[in-house]
This record gives structure tokens, C-alpha cells and sequence, in this order.
């Protein structure tokens, strides 16, 4: 189930790129599968005593909230961090899906 909400974050970023009227809404779905993905995580961060990502998901849920009101009111200051985060998936999704070329960056970076 988490590996579905990267995908789904991934794919709603991607559709974001896609100029339109409905591109806003691929955003938000984007950063509310984020956030979704940062909750089915935190058992896990709660089981090693790491306290700085349950922190993270708590704090998710305002920026949750006020990013969508600001992608939804077409804030540009919003649409660009959107932007931004829709091109790290975009330079992220091939190394991540396709372990071959992930494991080939790491060894051209390492080696």
C-alpha cells in the first residue's frame, strides 16, 4: 500500500505538468499521497525511536491544508513549489522504479 501512494504521488505530479484547468487537483493529490505515505510510515519511525519523521507527519497535515487552499485560490508561489516537486519525481522515477538504472547510478557515483 505505500509503494501505491509514491505511485499515485508520482503519477498525479506528473499529470500536474500536463498544462490545463485540472492541474491543480493533481497537485493536491500529489502532496495529500505524500502525506498519506508519511502516515503509513510512522509506526515504523515510532518502532526505532526516531522522533524527527513522526514530528514530520504531524506537521504535514497544516502544510497539507494550506497548500491545497493556495493551490486551489492559483497561488504562483504554490504552483512553483508544486513545479519543482513534480520535476524531482520526474529525475526520481526512473532510478527508483527501474532498479537496473538505479543500481547503475549508484555504482557510477561510488565508483
Amino acid at each position: 500500500m505505500k509503494n501505491y501512494l509514491v505511485l499515485i504521488s508520482c503519477a498525479c505530479f506528473l499529470i500536474f505538468l500536463i498544462p490545463g484547468r485540472f492541474r491543480k487537483y493533481f497537485a493536491i493529490g500529489g502532496w495529500a499521497s505524500i502525506v498519506g505515505y508519511l502516515f503509513l510510515e510512522l509506526p515504523y519511525h515510532l518502532s526505532t525511536n526516531n522522533i524527527m519523521y513522526p514530528a514530520l507527519t504531524l506537521l504535514s497535515v497544516p502544510f497539507l491544508y494550506i497548500t491545497a487552499k493556495h493551490l486551489l485560490h492559483d497561488d504562483p508561489r504554490v504552483m512553483q513549489l508544486s513545479m519543482i516537486a513534480a520535476v524531482a519525481f520526474l529525475i526520481y522515477a526512473p532510478f527508483g522504479y527501474i532498479p537496473a538504472l538505479g543500481d547503475w547510478l549508484i555504482a557510477a557515483v561510488t565508483g
